[in-house]
């Protein structure tokens, strides 16, 4: 299944930092982090399965600046997909109402505020 780059953050590194380290190693790609679009309390919404503990998750509009499609351990294929045409998606990682968020901050950056629950 389908889902956006993304996993644990290094207590080390910025989430900012992190996201960047995410996207190189699962898609090949070098981003810039422009805004935050969201930061969503797991617990809430309906990602499969439920899980014990509480995750926070942290949804960045980002800059594509460089690098080249590039599977990984983690990942068995990457591309691209149109908003109309999504493959199934892990909705452990990832919910459509996440990818709605995400493409109203890219077409409306200046006046889409950041959700938070």
């Amino acid at each position: 299944r389908w889902t956006l780059p993304g996993g644990w953050a290094d207590e080390d590194l910025s989430p900012a930092a992190c996201a960047q380290r995410e996207t190189r190693e699962e898609s090949g790609f070098e981003i810039t982090v422009v805004r935050l679009v969201a930061v969503k309390d797991r617990h809430l919404h309906p990602y499969l399965p439920k899980r014990l503990e509480r995750i926070y998750k942290l949804f960045f509009l980002c800059e594509l600046t460089g690098g080249a499609a590039a599977t990984s351990l983690e990942t068995s294929a990457v591309d691209w997909f149109a908003l109309d045409d999504l493959p199934p998606l892990s909705v452990g990682r990832t919910l459509p109402e996440d990818i709605a968020l995400l493409a109203d901050a890219q077409h409306q950056p200046d006046t889409t505020p950041c959700y938070f629950d």
